[in-house]
């Protein structure tokens, strides 16, 4: 069986029970550095059990990694973890696996906390009053986005690149604006970026979506651990 197991928005404390749990009886886990050492920190998990384990570290060949774990005889008949930050189901690893062809029935979910629960938390906003979308190689869900802004609907978004997804909604408004197609500026909409959740240098901010584009021009970074949201 392989359990796609989600681990949280960063910190190991938001990893749930039952995560920790799935871990515990694998004979396989799988992850980026950052997941397995974010487990490995935990008081709870035995480290001789994890010791005994086999442990393969996804990199770039990300895709090419899972297709053998998912594929590859060697790996028949074994319980295998792959960790996913924030949940599998959002931008997660789930869709990656199902795209590389692996049948439902062979995979279980373990749910996680995300890095859009724990930005909703922090600001203290039902997150179902929101659109929910992610940029994290979807490029073209910009077009979507300044749809959803223009039209003043509320949106929680995981940004591909801040800079680029910005510029996209400001520059394509200007044409708008210019053409009289639109009624106002985007530049005066203000924006919400929540950076590293749950980490020791956790990080919100609020700008003007000109403003912010200019200070970014300035040299002003962000994060690519990062959520944004955009409130009417």
């Amino acid at each position: 069986m392989i359990y796609i197991i989600g681990i949280g928005a960063g910190s190991s404390d938001l990893i749930t029970l039952k995560a920790l749990d799935t871990i515990e009886k694998l004979d396989i886990l799988v992850g980026s550095k950052r997941s397995i050492e974010s487990i490995k920190s935990i008081d709870s998990i035995n480290s001789n059990d994890l010791n005994n384990k086999e442990i393969i570290y996804l990199s770039k060949n990300l895709k090419e990694t899972l297709k053998e774990i998912a594929f590859d005889d060697k790996f028949k008949n074994k319980d295998i973890g792959i960790l996913s930050t924030g949940d599998p189901c959002f931008s997660g690893l789930l869709k990656t696996m199902i795209n590389l062809g692996v049948d439902k029935k062979d995979i279980s979910v373990i749910s996680g906390i995300s890095s859009i629960q724990v930005a909703c938390a922090r600001l203290k906003i039902s997150w179902d009053d929101y659109a929910i979308l992610t940029l994290h190689g979807k490029e073209h869900n910009q077009e979507l986005l300044y749809n959803m802004v223009i039209n003043n609907h509320s949106v929680i978004f995981l940004p591909s690149d801040i800079k680029k997804d910005i510029e996209y909604m400001l520059n394509k408004n200007n044409v708008s604006f210019n053409l009289k197609n639109v009624d106002y500026h985007l530049k005066d909409v203000r924006i919400t970026i929540c950076e590293n959740l749950s980490y020791p240098n956790e990080k919100i901010s609020t700008y003007k979506l000109g403003e912010l584009l200019k200070n970014i021009e300035n040299g002003l970074e962000f994060s690519y651990m990062a959520v944004c949201i955009i409130t009417f």
